[in-house]
């Protein structure tokens, strides 16, 4: 075969080449076994872009490796900055094979190499790095609606820097930052070789950029689109609107969003092997875009370096609304205007007396085994931002009565809460109390909830003047929630 590609080539026969996993026998050097690949693909009429070696791992390859492309643009002959490509090399029943991106086959060419060389590709020194001069101070949100729920299956350390997986369930996508759309194509339907994922490109700042990779074909909205050409576009979005839906296109084994953040943005054409539009022809371009100088970002509230830590499996809420203040929040904490802004639950029975709310678990069999009144503010809490709620409590009954007062998230107790105990003497009169503590994660709106305890026909627990406020960070110990 080498000596066959060495003379008097044809065109023909080349493209029947195009396909084929490259073989050339192992007495054969392993570099004519890869000059050979490159050969065969670079020698394709129509092509913008050819590979070139640019390294490969381990130095020497003895059995099994890896060798590193990067595609050089044939009109101007300079490499594409910032992206470079991963051929497997394998040594089989004395063949040398070598699979280049696109082949069919490659992702199990890839999959296939030895855990020892596999896990140990880097492409990083081949690339651009990210200055960290330039890494953004503000966080971003996460990228789905506010609310929802998304789980972490790949972090920073886990997927590599700049680079986290989601799995969504195939819901929305949404931008994690204010910024202007200035790429989005949704045309693609195949999954296998990475430049056939549908993708938006947000660019938030002179070097900040985020990718929002695979998402579902025709998901990206008609108003995005109507303000793009060629995929180039000019759109301007805000944080937390929807740019698209989760899919399972270009190099993707399962339904996943795949976000990268970089510094830099590339643009680069491939030939359509797969033939996705089945038209016969596997030499026409497929357009893609990329970002380099990846820079790994804090999300949500948490550092960079809490990021880079996240567990597969991590359940996030995205969180698109004003962070709880240095102010109070609560709406109706004197209970001036009865019980407005209050919504009871259970076997509740209160009201308002002087400007002071008087709450009785009622003594009854009857489901709900529970009595409560809460307030959601309408402010999201993040990650590490300690709370603080202060109240008045007393006891108008000849009974002790037990307050317990939660900050917990609106969507539910299950997705994190910070809960005190209070235990108020009969006859107790007013008196001031406070609930401080940090979030372990994002909450998209955070409520005030006061239970009232035991059940009997005693009235009442007294409350009065609930605040809610974002404070500055004390030393921890005055943090950790009473019991």
């Amino acid at each position: 075969m080498h000596q066959f590609l060495t003379r008097g080539r044809t065109i023909t026969a080349l493209f029947l080449l195009m396909f084929a996993t490259v073989y050339v026998a192992a007495q054969q050097p392993v570099d004519n076994a890869i000059a050979v690949a490159l050969t065969a693909y670079n020698a394709r009429p129509q092509l913008a872009y050819t590979y070139r070696v640019a390294g490969r791992h381990p130095e020497t390859i003895t059995e099994a490796g890896a060798v590193y492309l990067e595609l050089v643009n044939v009109d101007t002959g300079k490499p594409v900055e910032g992206l470079i490509e991963v051929a497997p090399v394998t040594l089989e029943n004395g063949l040398w094979q070598v699979t280049l991106p696109g082949r069919p086959g490659y992702y199990d060419a890839l999959l296939a190499l030895p855990d020892s060389i596999r896990l140990r590709i880097d492409t990083a020194p081949y690339r651009p790095a990210a200055d960290p001069a330039l890494i953004p101070e503000t966080a971003y949100g996460l990228p789905y609606p506010h609310g929802d729920f998304g789980t972490i299956t790949r972090s920073f350390n886990a997927h590599g820097r700049g680079t986290i997986d989601f799995d969504l369930t195939g819901r929305d996508v949404a931008a994690m930052k204010d910024g202007t759309v200035i790429y989005a194509d949704d045309s693609h339907t195949i999954s296998g070789t990475w430049w056939y994922w549908n993708l938006v490109i947000i660019q938030h700042g002179e070097h900040e950029y985020t990718l929002y990779g695979h998402l579902a074909p025709d998901s990206i909205s008609d108003e995005i689109k109507a303000g793009c050409v060629d995929f180039r576009c000019d759109v301007p979005v805000n944080r937390g609107d929807v740019i698209g839906a989760e899919g399972n296109t270009g190099r993707s084994t399962n339904p996943h969003l795949h976000v990268e953040f970089g510094q830099q943005v590339g643009y680069v054409s491939y030939p359509d092997l797969a033939d996705e539009d089945r038209d016969g022809n596997r030499i026409e371009q497929v357009q893609t875009a990329f970002v380099h100088a990846e820079q790994n970002v804090s999300i949500a509230g948490y550092t960079r370096e809490n990021v880079a830590l996240w567990d597969y499996g991590r359940l996030e809420q995205a969180a698109h609304t004003p962070a709880i203040p240095a102010e109070n929040v609560i709406r109706n904490g004197d209970f001036a205007l009865g019980t407005d802004a209050w919504t009871p639950i259970g076997q509740l029975n209160w009201s308002v007396d002087s400007g002071v709310l008087r709450a009785t678990r009622l003594r009854t069999t009857a489901p709900p085994d529970y009595a409560a009144f809460y307030q959601n503010v309408g402010y999201s809490a993040y990650a590490d931002q300690p709370l603080d709620v202060t109240l008045k409590l007393g006891n108008a009954s000849n009974l002790a009565k037990t307050a317990t007062v939660e900050i917990m998230n609106a969507a539910g107790r299950q997705y994190g809460a910070i809960t005190c105990h209070f235990s108020i003497a009969p006859g107790a009169p007013l008196a001031t109390y406070a609930v401080r503590g940090v979030p372990g994660s994002t909450w998209a709106d955070v409520r005030v909830q006061i239970s009232v305890n035991p059940a009997d026909g005693a009235p009442a627990l007294l409350v009065d003047g609930v605040t809610l406020k974002a404070t500055l960070r004390q030393p921890d110990a005055e943090y950790a929630a009473l019991d």
